[in-house]
């Protein structure tokens, strides 16, 4: 069947050609034009959003479990999460929540206005995670009957770094956000759009390469290249990767924006 282009996909469209046939861009404009083609991939293989570790995690507790009605199962990308309940008692979960910190809406209140003002940026180093979120035996099958079975509740602990400038930054530990802490009425990203995420790069005046650190450069993919137990945590978890993208008000997997990248993911070593 033929699929037929929306407004928004026509309107990258010219920017797409221009760029294919002006073989002088570089620097920024090929991060653009790399943007605006994984955007387009993203329209296309999903829904546009309505609005916008562990060193050795097999030797740590099993994942909580929910209890009958502390919680309502919602399908989000094709995996059936337990939302909107009580935080788990467990310890090794305390902590602050999105809400409560600076980087609630950030980029909201200070959207990318050019590409030559890349500030405020944000780093993220995982800290902690739910095992199920990086095993392959709890690995969500999408858009099934598997989906009438909820995953287990899950979180993921953090450390953000918020640049405003290259000597000026804000260290918040303890970021916690737990499958939980989705609203029934939060908004939340498509498939397309969080798999558009895996291809983002920074442009090249402001990157690191290579190098991955809390910033303030930021390295040239913003998801480490991934191993294959990686590329298990961020499917299996992009729920929660999209619920903290949302509640940070970032729309960089849609609109190409790369001030917020990963340090890591199940590797919990700086």
């Amino acid at each position: 069947m033929r699929k037929i282009l929306s407004a928004p996909l026509i309107a990258l469209v010219p920017f797409v050609l221009s760029a294919c046939a002006n073989p002088g861009m570089q620097g920024g404009s090929n991060v653009q034009l790399q943007q605006a083609i994984n955007t387009v991939g993203a329209m296309l293989n999903g829904t546009v959003p309505t609005s916008a570790t562990a060193t050795n995690p097999t030797s740590r507790p099993a994942a909580p479990t929910i209890a009958a009605g502390e919680g309502t199962p919602k399908v989000i990308s094709g995996s059936r999460i337990i939302i909107d309940g009580p935080r788990p008692k467990d310890p090794r979960w305390v902590g602050k929540s999105i809400e409560s910190t600076p980087l609630y809406k950030l980029f909201e209140r200070y959207p990318l206005e050019s590409y030559g003002n890349y500030w405020p940026r944000v780093s993220i180093h995982v800290d902690d995670y739910s095992e199920t979120l990086a095993s392959s035996e709890h690995s969500s099958t999408r858009n099934s009957q598997l989906a009438k079975e909820a995953r287990p509740l899950e979180c993921i602990k953090f450390t953000a770094m918020i640049w405003t400038s290259e000597k000026k930054s804000q260290k918040i530990e303890g970021v916690v956000i737990c499958s939980v802490d989705i609203k029934p009425d939060d908004r939340y990203l498509s498939i397309g759009a969080m798999n558009a995420y895996r291809g983002l790069m920074s442009p090249s005046m402001y990157s690191s390469r290579q190098l991955r650190t809390a910033g303030p450069r930021i390295p040239a993919q913003l998801l480490p290249r991934s191993t294959g137990e990686d590329a298990t945590f961020y499917s299996n978890g992009d729920y929660l990767f999209s619920s903290l993208f949302v509640k940070m008000g970032y729309q960089g997997a849609i609109d190409g924006d790369a001030r917020l990248w990963f340090v890591n993911l199940t590797n919990a070593k700086f």
